[in-house]
């Protein structure tokens, strides 16, 4: 069977709701082969110029082409095809690392094989099914009566965040961004604790930082053990008793994974930790340093974030990063800071669902506060707030901060309810030892 002759036979047979399927599904004049490609590109240039396909016999005049009796529905001949030029991508694919792999250039080889990979995921998109959006009526009811019922999505020890979003729900990119040294490291163990203390399976990927430096970030929270005095050895005989037992006690408990080490997180790793973890939530503190494929670091962050929202999408799970301003954000003493001031690259705050400021003045960190400012919301309405960002009392609930801070260079004005907060408002837990 000639496929080539036999998908446009199809389409012209079809008329123009075959052809747009053929569309849809990524069929170009590329993927096929000798007159059947040519026969192509004049059905796209008339479809163009007048919005229909050519007709039957005005089509044989100009190509020549003698059209054959049709075997299959379209859509047979279009998943034939695809099926083809990925056979073909993969083994000219398999080919350039086998090459690589003998001339002993792993690394080369492995970056050839992220990047057929990202190809044959790119060839693949254009197979998803076209379905009716009326028959998701009952998926949408479903979803409002589990919202009604109370259900949420993963929470953070935040109201204001809670209330903005109902939880991060699978699916959800979403970025927390801030200057250089504001804290989004603690943030996100902040928050990745509080999901694994409400039973959610966390897996948190660390770029740049040791595991025993997030562990002792994350231990420090937990138990609200002064940082600084952890990090130096200097807690007091009590606190150090209490640090000890408080350790031992959870030695044992499980989901809580980090992947990652010294400045060595792959953007393959962080796929393959998914898939055998099976988290509930994944935060990636440090986004722009994700090793990935691309030819500049503009094109692997952005690479990155399109990795990340697939993977939210395809695992059905949200993925929460952090991520840096670039170097002109909050410049000027009237700047706004918006979602377009992300640094490297402006994918991220495209494919955000969530993206969250974290803003501190000189006067807020010698008070030991910390403002949030939601930047994008893909859903619900979001209110700036400020929270206790206290290293020595091991505080950071949510704080009624009305009319005390406004930094003109942020253009931040909080504005948050009180809280009735013991460290993360979650005393009722049993939340700390000291």
């Amino acid at each position: 069977m000639d496929l080539d002759l036999g998908l446009v036979s199809a389409v012209m047979s079809g008329g123009s709701k075959a052809y747009f399927a053929a569309k849809r599904s990524g069929i170009t004049s590329s993927a096929l082969n000798g007159a059947p490609s040519e026969a192509w590109k004049f059905i796209e240039t008339c479809v163009i110029e007048t919005g229909d396909l050519p007709s039957l016999d005005y089509f044989l005049a100009k190509t020549g082409l003698e059209l054959t009796e049709v075997e299959d529905s379209v859509s047979s001949y279009i998943e034939e095809i695809r099926k083809r030029a990925l056979w073909k991508k993969l083994r000219s694919g398999h080919e350039s690392v086998e090459k690589k792999l003998k001339d002993k250039k792993p690394d080369a080889a492995l970056e050839e094989l992220a990047q057929v990979l990202r190809e044959v995921r790119s060839m693949r998109k254009g197979s998803s099914p076209t379905g009716s959006l009326l028959s998701l009526g009952k998926d949408v009811l479903e979803y409002y009566d589990r919202v009604k019922s109370g259900e949420r999505g993963v929470l953070t020890p935040w109201e204001s965040v809670n209330e903005m979003t109902l939880g991060f729900w699978p699916g959800d990119f979403v970025v927390v961004v801030a200057r250089m040294g504001v804290g989004k490291t603690f943030a996100l163990l902040m928050m990745a604790r509080h999901a694994w203390r409400s039973g959610k399976r966390v897996l948190f990927v660390g770029t740049e930082m040791s595991r025993i430096k997030l562990a002792m970030r994350f231990y420090s929270i937990h138990l609200r053990a002064p940082y600084k005095d952890l990090r130096r050895g200097h807690l007091g005989q009590y606190q150090e008793e209490e640090f000890r037992k408080g350790v031992d006690s959870i030695l044992n408990e499980d989901g809580f994974f980090i992947v990652g080490d010294d400045f060595n997180a792959e953007m393959s790793d962080i796929e393959t930790a998914i898939e055998e973890v099976e988290p509930d939530i994944v935060f990636i503190d440090g986004i722009y340093l994700v090793k990935n494929v691309g030819h500049d670091r503009h094109t692997r962050v952005s690479n990155t974030a399109d990795d990340c929202k697939r993977l939210a999408r395809r695992k059905n799970v949200p993925i929460l990063v952090s991520h840096q301003f670039n170097r002109e954000a909050g410049m000027g003493s009237k700047a706004v800071i918006s979602a377009t001031n992300v640094g490297i690259t402006d994918v991220i705050g495209w494919n955000a669902d969530v993206m969250l400021e974290m803003w501190q003045t000189d006067d807020m960190r010698e008070d030991n506060y910390m403002g949030w400012k939601p930047l994008k919301l893909r859903e619900g309405e979001g209110r700036e707030f400020m929270t206790k960002w206290n290293f020595e009392l091991m505080e950071f609930g949510e704080v009624d901060m009305r009319d005390s801070y406004k930094d003109e260079d942020f253009d931040n004005a909080p504005d948050g309810g009180s809280k009735d907060d013991d460290g993360f408002k979650d005393k009722e837990q049993g939340d700390f030892l000291f």
